[in-house]
């Protein structure tokens, strides 16, 4: 599989709320070295963010090394959409917040 293709299903696992194939694309993702295209990051944390894991969309999040204005909202997204009943809305803020800081990401 190739970004594209990467990019293309992970969408279709967290429709499906498949899980178990989200987490065995990322983790081929992973072996192959794909974690560093940036669509292919922003769909992972959006998956991630469906699925309510969003300490692992953080992880992705954070091992980026190039990010844009969609990488920034997935994962004030993924914030926003977390399951925990204390919420995270003040992380979300936070992430604005830094988001702000760094204008040249925002392309």
């Amino acid at each position: 599989m190739d970004p594209v293709t990467i990019a293309s299903i992970l969408p279709v696992c967290a429709q499906l709320d498949d899980t178990i194939r989200g987490m065995l694309i990322h983790l081929y993702v992973i072996k192959n070295g794909l974690e560093f295209d940036l669509v292919v990051s922003n769909n992972l944390i959006n998956m991630h963010a469906k699925f309510g894991t969003s300490g692992h969309a953080l992880r992705v999040f954070d091992k980026m090394v190039v990010r844009d204005i969609v990488s920034w909202n997935s994962i004030i997204a993924a914030y926003e959409q977390n399951n925990d009943p204390n919420g995270h809305a003040s992380e979300a803020i936070q992430v604005y917040q830094t988001m702000e800081e760094y204008p040249e990401s925002l392309r």
